[in-house]
């Protein structure tokens, strides 16, 4: 099967639904059994379809699809300088999607002349975030109810602004 090139462009509401459903999956695939069941609930709500109307409406939401159908593989949101809710597709994890949806965030900010990038890191994602440069800062714990917790940890990139 040849593989066919993915293109990165802006999230169209239309796709909400769509874009949801596919959060929702790559958490149930991606947290579940590493987290307890209330914080995978907790990801769910964090990314609701209302989270991500709201976040459109305040940010860049880019989705990265195949050129032959509207599937969308990967995600990503540039709020501010704060990356939000990169997924990708469990079935396309490890191909380079997370990376190239990274990438273009990273460029965004750098035309934007954002100095700096935060975001929010999972334990499943920690080794991903380190291998693109990024500095874990904070150990963070989240109480989401019935004596569970969600861990996770506040990285930080440095961007180089004197090449734009």
């Amino acid at each position: 099967m040849k593989k066919v090139k993915p293109i990165i462009r802006p999230f169209n509401r239309t796709e909400l639904h769509t874009l949801h459903r596919m959060i929702c999956n790559t958490i149930d695939a991606s947290y579940s059994g590493i987290y307890p069941s209330r914080a995978v609930l907790f990801f769910k709500e964090h990314h609701s379809e209302k989270k991500i109307i709201e976040r459109s409406a305040v940010g860049e939401i880019s989705v990265l699809i195949p050129e032959c159908d509207g599937s969308i593989l990967a995600t990503g949101s540039l709020i501010g300088s704060e990356i939000i809710g990169v997924f990708v597709h469990p079935d396309h994890q490890r191909q380079g999607y997370g990376k190239a949806i990274m990438t273009h965030l990273e460029k965004k900010a750098m035309e934007k002349k954002i100095p700096k990038l935060t975001l929010s890191i999972s334990l499943p994602s920690r080794q991903f975030y380190e291998r693109l440069g990024y500095k874990v800062l904070d150990n963070c714990v989240l109480d989401v109810g019935g004596g569970e917790c969600l861990k996770y940890w506040i990285g930080e990139k440095e961007l180089n602004l004197r090449g734009c």
